[in-house]
């Protein structure tokens, strides 16, 4: 929005003033500014982008008329969803390991990082079972297995 003056009883449309460098405000691990936002015009905004384990749509501030960073405020472009927020790493459905006399615990989809997907035995077989554990893929198999009794 264009900031006007008064002089010799006519209205004069002022220069706009940019922002210099990039937003006063700190993100955190969040999110970082981007490098180009020098000299951004009033009315335009800088963005952050979410960085790390963290996704969303990031952050942005507006350039006032008067040069100066507005308080930033969270974006959705593209996720459905402001902001920054930790991405905590899932595994679908049960690991494809063939698990002799046991069988997958129903609790095992969708499971976060970094818990473990239980394959206790199941009758007649006895023994401590499997498991693996999710890091967002599924880890190598362990346990003593199952016998027969």
């Amino acid at each position: 929005m264009p900031q006007w003056a008064k002089t010799d009883n006519r209205c004069v449309k002022l220069a706009p003033v940019p922002c210099l460098g990039t937003p006063p405000f700190s993100l955190g691990r969040q999110a970082v500014w981007e490098k180009d936002c020098n000299g951004t015009l009033a009315g335009s905004k800088c963005f952050a982008r979410c960085s790390g384990p963290y996704e969303g749509g990031g952050f942005s501030s507006t350039c006032s008329t008067n040069g100066t960073w507005l308080q930033p405020t969270p974006d959705h472009i593209d996720t459905g969803f402001d902001g920054c927020s930790a991405h905590t790493p899932t595994c679908g459905p049960p690991p494809d390991y063939e698990v002799p006399g046991a069988a997958w615990e129903d609790d095992c989809v969708d499971l976060a990082s970094p818990l473990a997907c239980n394959a206790p035995c199941v009758a007649p077989y006895t023994g401590e079972g499997y498991f693996a554990v999710c890091y967002g893929y599924w880890g190598e198999l362990w346990g003593k297995g199952c016998a027969k009794p």
